[in-house]
């Protein structure tokens, strides 16, 4: 199952090419990506992965490369940084057409390519996963975008593709297998994190209807690009898709943790904030070759599994509603307590 196909939505350049996207060996294993519900969604610049410049911070590699064309503009760069979606920073830099830099055109790579160095410096499990990908073809597939992306017939040029390999390349090049070395050497302290996986816009629509408005935002501690990339099992993604109240998990395993008699195992358990024990929803969740989405043998072998969390609304409008998310190697695994915690803002709180 080493080829994953997924399709992207991006809005980025629809310029074609009549030279296939990447001359392939059939015995290197190809990476499909680009869309939020598969694997390997973090290598697209839509992916929650902070940012941060000499002026500016923003949520996401799509909203850095969306602000580098208005150059001259830092009031319309500073609005795109108060985007919490990638597809709200492309809405804005739709409306604002003629105010992009006339020499965008040419400098669009060489900024993509500065945008994707920064994601994988700055957020060093990022950078971890993509050296995971080992030699793996990376493919951006795009049916809108035959320049940045493969294009619908799979003869675009594939430059984000490109770029990612040629970034991987040089972090391989200077750290071998490895990542930075310095939080390795030093305890580096540093705040919780958290990302947004969703807030009120368009594109959320299908799934939180704009009548329903008491939900303001989900977000998830620790942040899914702080998620150790080093570990046994930890969350691959978890995204909002268009299915109502559902959000769409995977998870990342390893060779040893993947097969048992017991396991693995996701522990869900939704506290509804009443504070009292039989208010808490418990729901335990067997991987197995059913949830399968991707292997790769690469890195030791990577397994990603797939399911569905399914939310109730009566639950998560309600004050100080919470999902734990624990990740167990078996189901008698013990955890000092939940790896990741889902929390659910309200418009009144």
């Amino acid at each position: 199952m080493a080829d994953i196909e997924v399709i992207s939505t991006s809005e980025l350049s629809s310029e074609r090419s009549v030279t296939p996207t990447i001359d392939t060996d059939p015995l290197t294993p190809q990476i499909f990506f680009g869309i939020e519900t598969e694997p390997f969604f973090f290598l697209s610049p839509l992916f929650p992965s902070r940012i941060s410049t000499s002026h500016f911070e923003f949520p996401n590699a799509e909203a850095a490369f969306q602000a580098s064309k208005f150059a001259h503009n830092p009031e319309l760069q500073s609005d795109i940084t108060k985007t919490v979606c990638a597809k709200d920073a492309i809405e804005k830099a739709n409306r604002w057409t003629n105010h992009i830099s006339v020499d965008w055109e040419e400098h669009r790579i060489p900024v993509m390519k500065s945008v994707q160095m920064l994601k994988y410096a700055q957020n060093i499990q990022l950078q971890a996963r993509l050296l995971q990908t080992g030699d793996a073809h990376l493919i951006y597939k795009s049916e809108t975008d035959s320049f940045f992306g493969s294009g619908n017939d799979g003869q675009g040029l594939n430059h984000l593709g490109r770029i990612l390999m040629e970034i991987r390349s040089f972090f391989k090049a200077y750290l071998g297998t490895g990542s930075l070395c310095l939080p390795r050497c030093i305890d580096l302290v540093t705040p919780p994190t958290r990302s947004v996986i969703w807030g009120p816009n368009i594109a959320s629509e299908a799934w939180y209807p704009r009548e329903s408005n008491a939900l303001k935002e989900i977000a998830i501690e620790p942040a899914i690009a702080d998620a150790p990339a080093g570990a046994s099992a930890f969350l691959h993604s978890i995204v909002h898709g268009d299915k109502p109240w559902t959000l769409e998990v995977l998870v990342q395993l390893r060779e040893e943790v993947k097969e048992g008699a017991e396991g693995p195992w996701v522990r869900i358990c939704q506290d509804h904030g009443y504070g009292y024990h039989h208010s808490n929803q418990v729901v335990e969740i067997r991987l197995s070759s059913e949830h399968l989405k991707s292997s790769l043998m690469i890195d030791g072998g990577i397994y990603i599994y797939g399911f569905p969390l399914e939310l109730r609304r009566c639950y998560v409008e309600t004050y100080k509603h919470a999902a734990l998310i624990t990740l167990l190697p078996s189901g008698g695994g013990a955890h000092s307590g939940p790896e990741y915690k889902l929390i659910f803002t309200l418009w009144k709180e």
